[in-house]
């Protein structure tokens, strides 16, 4: 198995990835889909989860894809699904070779394609050149207007409420694994409480017993002296 440092956690890759270029998510997804069967799983050495052991649950290649698919949304989910339990995204790590071959391929898919349509544009709407006394003149394309304060202003809040947004879902998120946990410690002590009270009870059953016996045994002497 590859070191700890060659992994990555897949919450932070994913965000690293959305800001570069957010639709790559989508096209690694696809093409984790068009494998002849997305419910394989991965292998431990290419992705696992930090913390479950050598007993890890099984992450399919659907199941990577649901979770890139999310990414690509107003944000990168704090909780990776499998088809039987949620974990924390940060603790899912993934080969940082692996995914990294995933963006090369799709970004070299991409830069085809707009090669391939901007052959067509071009073949169907070149622009024309004019000659005249010598001169030469070309249409020029019109520059894009510069952002106003407003749509600025608008950016920025836009951005914050991304940023709330993001926040409360985890925090959510957060009070969600502290509820399970809190659920799980509490089945725990009722267990520990009833095993304790079983004891005690077995406990003050043989101190009675052994008071009846030794009662026994003095009336037995009492009656033996008479």
């Amino acid at each position: 198995m590859a070191l700890p440092s060659e992994y990555v956690s897949l919450e932070g890759v994913c965000a690293s990835i959305k800001a570069r270029n957010c639709p790559l998510l989508c096209a690694i997804a696809e093409k984790l889909e068009a494998i002849i069967d997305p419910l394989s799983v991965f292998n431990p050495e290419t992705l696992y989860i930090q913390g479950t052991g050598s007993d890890g649950p099984d992450v399919t290649y659907h199941d990577l894809a649901s979770y890139l698919r999310s990414a690509a949304g107003k944000y990168v989910p704090v909780l990776f699904h499998t088809s039987h339990q949620a974990f924390e995204a940060r603790n899912v790590r993934v080969l940082r070779e692996w995914i990294g071959s995933k963006v090369r391929e799709v970004e070299a898919g991409a830069i085809q394609a707009s090669f391939v349509e901007s052959s067509i544009a071009a073949r169907g709407g070149a622009q024309i050149l004019k000659l005249a006394n010598g001169s030469f003149a070309s249409a020029f394309e019109d520059q894009p207007s510069q952002m106003d304060a407003n749509t600025h202003d608008h950016l920025q809040r836009k951005l914050a409420l991304n940023s709330d947004q993001r926040k409360a879902q985890e925090a959510a998120s957060q009070d969600a694994l502290s509820l399970a946990e809190l659920k799980e410690e509490l089945a725990v002590n009722k267990a520990l409480l009833a095993q304790s009270e079983a004891k005690e009870k077995l406990r003050e059953d043989e101190i009675r017993q052994l008071l009846d016996d030794r009662l026994g045994s003095q009336r037995k002497i009492q009656d033996l002296e008479l």
